[in-house]
């Protein structure tokens, strides 16, 4: 689901245009929605997945892709939050440019991790 969501860029879709399609969307809680769902979900799937998958390699690529993913969200939450609190630093450009690059990155360690999955 996630890289179809990235594919399609649905989140950000969501997120510029829902005010077409509904006034609640003036509330940034609901213009975020689905990226901080993924934040949650995200856990959750992660939680799951480690209790399934028993190697530790394999534990290790998730929880980094999880790790990798959060970074991605915060990227992407930044400028909402600093919003609310101007007087946090301005994000990197760099980083803010690599976001995107960051879910895939997240999103490859994930399906590698499921990939390697040894044998028992």
């Amino acid at each position: 689901m996630l890289a179809l969501d990235e594919q399609f860029m649905l989140h950000e879709l969501w997120k510029f245009r829902c005010h077409e399609w509904t006034d609640a969307c003036r509330w940034a809680p609901v213009r975020e929605a689905p990226m901080l769902a993924v934040a949650v979900v995200g856990l959750l799937t992660m939680a799951w997945l480690h209790r399934a998958l028993l190697h530790t390699g394999t534990r290790a690529l998730l929880w980094a892709g999880l790790a990798v993913g959060w970074l991605a969200i915060g990227v992407d939450q930044w400028p909402e939050v600093q919003a609310r609190w101007p007087r946090l630093p301005d994000l990197p450009s760099l980083l803010a440019t690599l976001e995107e690059g960051l879910e895939v990155v997240a999103e490859a360690l994930v399906l590698g991790a499921l990939l390697r999955q040894p044998g028992q």
